[in-house]
């Protein structure tokens, strides 16, 4: 952006087209290329991760990211991070093949990492159920009871990964 800050505008004109320039992409493209996902596309996630990795009932994986941001104008602390720098934390949910399914950016990043999912989108959506996940179901070769389908990670649908002991 600097580049463009030294050539032809001051920098609150190119803030300002950068801001509706990304707003304008996104309003666009999201609708086209993350849908959210209806429950016959989480059962094709889950037969991605059953053929790809051997994790049944599986339809993703969630982790999220600190994006570096220049501190906002009378934010305080709100955007300053235990990592020492100021960030917004992207959310993302991928399938098997690293493909996006859903995701959610701008959390601040002054809480812990369970703080920021639990107030999220993504984390509201899935203690809710309300991301139409389908509804526990039985396994192929196992007989008692249904099973949830689950996200990778920390709550009811989401698993917590195998500690390296």
């Amino acid at each position: 952006m600097g580049w463009l800050l030294f050539s032809y505008r001051g920098e609150r004109t190119v803030s300002k087209i950068v801001d509706e320039v990304c707003l304008s992409l996104w309003n666009h493209l999201q609708p086209i290329f993350l849908k959210m996902p209806d429950e016959q596309s989480w059962k094709t996630y889950e037969n991605e991760f059953g053929a790809r990795w051997q994790f049944p009932k599986c339809v993703g994986v969630i982790d999220g990211k600190h994006v570096i941001i220049k501190s906002p104008s009378n934010s305080g602390t709100s955007y300053f991070s235990y990592k020492k720098i100021f960030s917004v934390v992207l959310l993302a949910i991928a399938s098997a093949n690293s493909d996006l399914i859903t995701i959610d950016v701008g959390s601040s990043s002054r809480f812990s990492d369970g703080g920021i999912f639990s107030d999220s989108p993504i984390g509201r959506k899935l203690k809710m159920n309300s991301f139409h996940l389908p509804k526990p179901s039985k396994m192929e070769n196992y007989t008692d009871g249904k099973f949830p389908y689950v996200v990778v990670s920390l709550m009811k649908n989401l698993m917590w990964p195998f500690p390296r002991r």
